[in-house]
């Protein structure tokens, strides 16, 4: 029996590190990509033969309708939910201020990080945040000239929750949301926005990445830009040609407002529903089976 060796990556800026190529040339076979964005984006460096095949998500997440359980919120409030490693490649900052920005007099906006780490850390990340977002503006009722300035903080709300949760913990987090947003500068797949569009939650995300290849049109598009690396490890960040990406502030907030308009009629709800139906097909067990299959043959040859 001949032993075929293939290699399984995601990756997230537009090239693979030259010592990978290396290896891949010299270690593997064939080599299995997880999004055709960053397939198309590395395909002519490579030197063994390459394919695009997705997670088989339906297999370990597949959440039941959001209608059918007792999940559904009816605060009146508006909630965005964002989970990932609180990292920089994940743009929580550039998340976390154009909320601050948009939703600064709004009481009835809530944006939930669901991450993992250090919570002191965390929290005083966030504290931070919250100052800076704080506006000055002078005090009608001062007397003096120029008048005193006050701080008025947002009275929108940023909740944290970085414990341990069951699956049926998670599957009803996302369910209890009204939108998932996100700002990452670059997603080899993006486990976290698959399963809120398979929840049915509608999704808020840069118009370049690896998620792309199953967020519907009916997903809000953020505009982004070619970014520097930069907070990342030398050792693996080496080409440079590399690059990620950064999500325009303007163009997040403005999304992020559509989107709490569009929450207020049932064009939102509309939306998630959509796009679930979108990834589903697109991860579906039968769409990743053939794409196995396909690659055992192209083995065989």
């Amino acid at each position: 029996i001949e032993l075929k060796k293939v290699s399984l990556m995601a990756w997230e800026t537009n090239k693979l590190p030259d010592i990978f190529l290396e290896c891949l040339k010299v270690d593997y076979d064939f080599l299995i990509l997880h999004t055709k964005c960053h397939y198309d984006s590395i395909k002519e460096d490579l030197e063994i033969p390459s394919a695009v095949l997705h997670y088989p998500m339906l297999e370990y997440y597949n959440p039941p309708d959001r209608e059918s359980t007792n999940w559904l919120r009816d605060d009146g409030k508006f909630r965005i939910l964002s989970s990932s490693a609180f990292t920089d490649r994940k743009g929580w900052g550039e998340l976390i201020n154009a909320f601050y920005s948009e939703f600064h007099e709004d009481e009835n906006v809530e944006l939930m990080i669901k991450t993992h780490g250090a919570t002191d850390y965390i929290v005083e990340i966030l504290q931070k945040m919250k100052l800076q977002s704080s506006a000055q503006v002078t005090d009608p009722d001062s007397t003096d000239i120029p008048k005193k300035l006050i701080k008025l903080e947002p009275k929108c709300k940023v909740l944290l929750n970085n414990s341990e949760m069951s699956e049926e913990q998670i599957k009803k987090m996302y369910a209890e949301s009204d939108v998932y947003a996100t700002a990452t500068r670059g997603e080899g797949f993006g486990l976290t926005i698959a399963k809120a569009a398979l929840s049915g939650v509608p999704l808020i995300v840069p118009n370049c990445g690896g998620h792309l290849d199953f967020c519907s049109d009916y997903s809000y598009r953020v505009k982004c830009y070619t970014a520097p690396i930069h907070n990342m490890p030398w050792y693996w960040y080496t080409n440079r040609d590399m690059y990620l990406y950064t999500v325009d502030h303007i163009s997040l907030k403005r999304t992020l407002r559509q989107a709490y308009e569009d929450w207020k009629t049932s064009k939102l709800e509309r939306m998630g529903a959509l796009g679930k139906e979108y990834a589903e097909k697109a991860l579906s067990t039968d769409t990743v089976e053939k794409g196995i299959r396909n690659i055992m043959r192209r083995l065989d040859e």
